[in-house]
């Protein structure tokens, strides 16, 4: 292990801090992601904003998942009766249509429990379904959901160990779906599909479809263990990954260049007797410490 100087610590202590640290903490309200689905006609607010950190029920979240999959004016055009005995209202015709394209299961009894609050589980697994995951179980939703990238492990662990989904949850959710590939032949993204069926105005939403792509290019990357290249600096060598971890046997390279440079102004009497001193003098073992 190399020793490194405090002031190096301190430095790397503030870049791992800022560059990764405060970036996860900056992003728990999800307000960016909220404003991106919005454009994209994906994600509604309410007459008092996005309410972030507000539950939904198993209507809203169903209509949401609708909304998701470029679905809900398909929904209100065919205007279909749920077979659910307990649904009613402005969420029928949501719910027909999800259960219609096998979403919605119900809970039981010809219940569907329209009021009662949407889990993560429950959120997580109709979009699942949505986007064609569809021999996935209630159980295991979160593992099928880290698989296809649709959550990560860190959020997959809060949302199963509390199990309450508020609507920055969705977003959060809904955001990573775009960049999600469906199981279906093509195995395209939902953002492709969304576009292939118009949902989605490509010209329209040109800024926003390029940072999503260029977000799943970099998690493309990340997965299969490609690093872009650093900027080359004009003018100076360029280290190899190998010559860049060998710190100890570069400086003894610069330390006998240096001696070198000195000898040339010295009148050798005895050259392999100086020759033989450098060598000495710097062939230090080298060390990982």
């Amino acid at each position: 292990m190399y020793k490194l100087k405090k002031g190096c610590s301190v430095m790397i202590a503030l870049f791992f801090t800022f560059n990764f640290v405060l970036p996860i903490f900056g992003a728990v309200d999800n307000m960016e992601q909220a404003k991106i689905l919005q454009k994209l006609g994906l994600f509604e607010g309410t007459e008092k904003g996005f309410e972030l950190d507000r539950g939904l029920t198993r209507a809203e979240g169903t209509a949401m998942v609708l909304r998701l999959k470029g679905m809900e004016q398909q929904a209100l055009t065919n205007g279909s009766n749920s077979s659910f005995d307990d649904v009613s209202g402005w969420s029928e015709p949501y719910i027909a249509e999800a259960e219609k394209q096998d979403i919605v299961k119900g809970v039981g009894n010809n219940k569907f429990a329209p009021g009662d609050p949407m889990t993560s589980r429950m959120y997580v697994t109709l979009v699942l379904r949505s986007m064609g995951y569809t021999k996935n179980t209630w159980q295991d939703a979160f593992k099928i959901a880290e698989q296809v990238g649709l959550i990560l492990n860190i959020d997959s662990t809060r949302l199963e160990k509390s199990d309450t989904l508020l609507r920055k949850d969705v977003v959060m959710i809904s955001y990573n779906a775009l960049k999600t590939r469906m199981n279906n032949q093509a195995k395209e993204t939902l953002l492709d599909d969304l576009i292939a069926k118009q949902v989605i105005k490509e010209k329209e939403a040109s800024e926003v479809i390029k940072t999503l792509r260029t977000e799943l290019s970099a998690q493309i990357q990340k997965t299969q263990g490609i690093v872009e290249p650093e900027p080359k600096d004009v003018g100076k060598p360029q280290l190899t990954k190998e010559e860049l971890g060998d710190v100890e046997l570069i400086k003894q390279i610069e330390n006998i260049a240096v001696i070198w440079d000195d000898l040339k102004e010295v009148k050798m009497t005895d050259p392999t007797k100086i020759e033989s001193n450098i060598i000495i003098e710097n062939q230090k073992p080298l060390s990982d410490k």
